[in-house]
């Protein structure tokens, strides 16, 4: 069953990715983030990165990773390698130039993934699960009387994170 966008209402950050990944160890995510046990992106991260840090929390046989400035969220092929053995995966990301992303992976393969995914024309590999949820938030840019007063694009992302891993986020958790 879908999560309601409205549970994540209270998530107020501009900028924050949220990386969840089932069945995973801390030491499995921050090696695909190439990021430390202390958070700090190894090698030389581009001036946009460099205060980026990630925060993992272990929850229920998952691991939550964190960052506060919304661009040092994961690739796609990240997604794909990070959910290989039954493992399912998703991004939320938003960031200070209004991209909100979603992507989502399960078995080794990436299904969605899209840096404004409130605009996308090709839900092509959404889950079915998440169907709704991407209908709800949907800009159409071609239809100007379009109703546009929808959920809000991060609280969608993140319930759409929820809804594909099982996995609840709470503002707490992220120091929100």
């Amino acid at each position: 069953m879908a999560v309601d966008p409205a549970s994540y209402d209270d998530f107020e950050a501009e900028e924050l990715s949220v990386l969840t990944v089932t069945g995973a160890s801390r030491a499995d995510v921050a090696a695909a983030l190439e990021a430390d046990r202390s958070g700090r992106p190894d090698g030389d991260p581009i001036e946009e990165l460099e205060d980026a840090e990630w925060a993992f929390i272990e929850v229920d046989n998952a691991v939550v990773a964190v960052e506060f400035t919304g661009f040092a969220d994961p690739t796609g092929e990240t997604l794909a390698s990070l959910s290989t053995g039954g493992r399912r995966v998703a991004v939320a990301r938003s960031n200070i130039l209004a991209h909100v992303r979603f992507g989502c992976a399960r078995d080794g393969q990436l299904l969605f993934d899209d840096n404004e995914f409130a605009f996308t024309d090709d839900a092509a590999g959404v889950p079915p699960e998440l169907a709704d949820l991407m209908s709800a938030v949907r800009v159409d840019l071609d239809d100007q009387d379009a109703d546009q007063d929808g959920p809000g694009w991060l609280s969608t992302a993140l319930a759409m994170a929820e809804t594909f891993t099982g996995v609840r986020v709470t503002a707490e958790m992220v120091g929100e």
